[in-house]
């Protein structure tokens, strides 16, 4: 059988996935979700003009409730 890895923030239940910043395993009661939105102007559309992104302008991060503290968010 495997070995089961506990969460690294509470020790009690199962983890699921890495922080994104510092890789400390999480559970899915622990983890934070940060989501995020590219402000240049090339993500910016105006309603009445049809254009296309080349990138993605939203994604999203998954933390640990350390990072989400000390994470420098605008």
């Amino acid at each position: 059988m495997s070995e089961v890895k506990l969460c690294g923030v509470c020790n009690k239940n199962e983890m699921t996935v890495n922080c994104a910043i510092c890789g400390i395993s999480l559970c899915d009661i622990c983890k934070k979700e940060v989501k995020m939105e590219a402000q240049d102007p090339g993500h910016r559309i105006r309603p009445d003009v049809q254009m296309s992104t080349i990138s993605k302008s939203r994604w999203k991060k998954i933390v640990c409730p350390k990072c989400m503290e000390e994470a420098e968010i605008y």
